[in-house]
């Protein structure tokens, strides 16, 4: 069985929308369509997430895992992911 999509996203749909067309660079305003689609949608499984958003399944783990670790600013930030040690 495929894993679902089980994160928190804090944001209203509005908030996000808002945000987004703040955006001026295309990535950031990719992220926040795709967490947008999320929050819009329930129960969905990981791999039917990143077909329908047109993103890899180990791009959207990234975004997930930046969005968890980071919040919107995380998710939106062009640094690279990098772990302490």
């Amino acid at each position: 069985m495929s894993k679902r999509v089980e994160f928190s996203i804090n944001e209203s749909i509005e908030e996000l929308r808002k945000l987004r067309l703040k955006q001026k660079v295309l990535y950031k305003q990719r992220r926040l369509i795709w967490l947008e689609f999320l929050k819009e949608t329930t129960n969905i499984t990981r791999e039917k997430s990143s077909q329908k958003s047109a993103i890899s399944l180990r791009t959207q783990e990234r975004w997930i895992q930046r969005y968890i670790s980071g919040g919107i600013e995380g998710l939106l930030t062009d640094a690279p992911n990098l772990k302490k040690i």
